[in-house]
């Protein structure tokens, strides 16, 4: 490990260099410069979006304690053992320690990282307002902070909404009516010729076309609705506009024979991902799924690749997640494999930043974290100041203020 992931896990722990000789930066002299954000030029025209968990809790301003999804039932990340490291329900540790879905700073470096390598937006694992799932509430609210950093770093959302926990029908005609009055009108919902996009997890607990069409009655918006790929036939075809893929056993060539498919979609939703290893049977949940594929660079390289060879059939790409650490299918930077997934990401997108904009990124995110800063107004400033210079793409200005405190 190198003495930059050291200092980070130090610097969590406690709180829950290139040379430059150009003039010194002076900021505006009305205090923070709060820019607008600007979309990242690339090469690749083909729309990315990260499927991405709203539901880790961390013990601190935003949640009282540990959540499920960092505990399972076996791990207690109050333990840190001499590797410096909380024990978490997962093979694979984030770059930044465990952390709460609605820390704002948290978000904002989510959507950084995002932003450079590319991606557009997140399409955010949804439960609702309504069903029998104790952590709705919480959930729900995760979600909408998630939302309220999409416009000020530039970043798109959709949802990917779950009916698993559906009591009956109703309960999911009140999400989707909460989804047409909260989220579709937002500036920042994804839309395909002004239809706002809308997947379906499943579908699990209703099955029935007639179902689907009363629940979608619900709403008055004239969404693109897409169940799993596979699945049209249990929501209607009166209903699915399309389907979408997912991370599946038989990895590249099921994603080839979606992609060859010739049902009729008016909208498909392609997949990569870096591969699948999950911590249920560690975690005391049991085996649930009963199999894995090689999480690596080359796995996610591999499905990308597929994806450039089958863009003419592709209406978005998903990638399969930023940080499902239970399932092991997280893009977000971990400890094993750090920068190396978005570095892909990057590659296939084709945008012109690579893995030092992402370490600037992750170096802001530390800062924003030390308790050394933590009554330091200047340096709260300044960090405040970088943060804006990053949705602005203005990388050299927020070197500059980085760097000051490194």
């Amino acid at each position: 490990m190198n003495h930059i992931l050291q200092l980070g896990l130090t610097l969590l722990i406690l709180s829950s260099c290139k040379e430059d000789n150009s003039p010194e930066l002076v900021l505006p002299s009305g205090g923070i410069e709060e820019l607008s954000a600007k979309s990242v030029s690339k090469s690749n025209k083909m729309p990315v979006y990260l499927h991405y968990m709203p539901w880790f809790e961390a013990p601190g301003d935003f949640s009282e304690g540990w959540g499920i999804h960092w505990k399972m039932s076996t791990k207690d990340p109050n333990v840190i053992g001499d590797d410096d490291k909380r024990q978490i329900a997962s093979h694979y540790y984030p770059l930044i320690g465990p952390y709460d879905s609605r820390d704002p700073d948290v978000i904002n470096y989510h959507m950084l990282l995002m932003k450079y390598a590319g991606v557009d937006g997140v399409l955010i694992n949804w439960y609702g307002v309504e069903g029998t799932n104790s952590d709705i509430h919480s959930l729900l609210e995760s979600s909408n902070a998630i939302i309220d950093h999409t416009e000020s770093t530039g970043m798109e959302f959709a949802v990917v909404m779950e009916d698993r926990f559906a009591e009956s029908k109703e309960d999911t005609k009140i999400n989707v009516t909460y989804l047409n009055s909260n989220y579709y009108n937002h500036k920042q919902y994804i839309e395909f010729d002004n239809r706002p996009l809308t997947l379906l997890f499943g579908p699990i607990t209703f099955q029935a076309s007639t179902t689907w069409t009363e629940i979608l009655g619900a709403s008055s918006a004239n969404e693109l609705f897409l169940p799993l790929w596979y699945n049209t036939g249990k929501v209607g075809e009166e209903n699915a506009a399309g389907e979408y893929a997912w991370v599946y056993r038989d990895g590249v060539s099921g994603l080839t024979n979606f992609y060859n498919s010739t049902t009729a979609l008016e909208i498909r939703g392609g997949g990569a991902y870096p591969g699948f290893n999950d911590y249920y049977v560690e975690g005391g949940w049991g085996d649930q799924i009963g199999w894995e594929l090689e999480v690596s660079a080359q796995t996610l390289e591999e499905t990308l690749d597929l994806a450039t060879q089958n863009s003419d059939k592709l209406d978005f790409l998903q990638l399969i997640t930023w940080n499902d650490f239970g399932e092991g299918t997280c893009i977000e930077p971990t400890l094993e494999f750090e920068f190396q997934f978005l570095e892909k990401i990057q590659k296939y997108t084709g945008v012109a930043y690579g893995v030092e904009e992402l370490q600037l990124i992750y170096d802001w995110y530390l800062l924003s974290k030390n308790p050394a800063y933590s009554s330091d107004k200047e340096a709260l400033d300044d960090l405040k100041q970088a943060f804006y210079y990053l949705v602005a793409l203005k990388v050299d200005e927020a070197e500059k203020l980085i760097s000051n405190y490194k």
